[in-house]
């Protein structure tokens, strides 16, 4: 069995999993490793999954502050599509090592028990 690490959702826990997620990849053999993450969770999880390196990720935050400075609520009430905009250009560029990690499962359409599809 593989060995996995999870990230929970919690953007004020941005920086902890970005630390976490940057120790286990200097200290440990990854090439077989699963991670997951949930919201926020998911920049710890792509670091381990893709090599999403720290400047990477600052390059995308820098854009996401401009994003939430023209909104009244800053980065409360955001969708998940506009949070994950500025890392658009980061994921296609990680993509090939992306697939190659995900479980062949993943990369299906995610459908119901009755066989609908839930994403189209």
């Amino acid at each position: 069995m593989a060995p996995s690490v999870s990230f929970s959702g919690c953007a004020f826990m941005y920086p902890y999993h970005l630390g976490v997620a940057n120790y286990i990849a200097e200290h440990f053999d990854v090439s077989d490793l699963r991670s997951a993450g949930a919201s926020g969770g998911f920049t710890g999880a792509v670091t381990l999954a893709a090599d999403v390196t720290e400047e990477e990720h600052w390059e995308c935050l820098q854009t996401a502050k401009e994003l939430w400075a023209s909104r009244l609520l800053g980065p409360f009430l955001i969708q998940t599509k506009e949070w994950m905009a500025p890392y658009y250009h980061v994921l296609l560029k990680h993509e090939s090592a992306l697939l190659v990690r995900l479980p062949p499962a993943s990369l299906s359409s995610p459908t119901t028990k009755g066989g609908r599809q839930l994403v189209a």
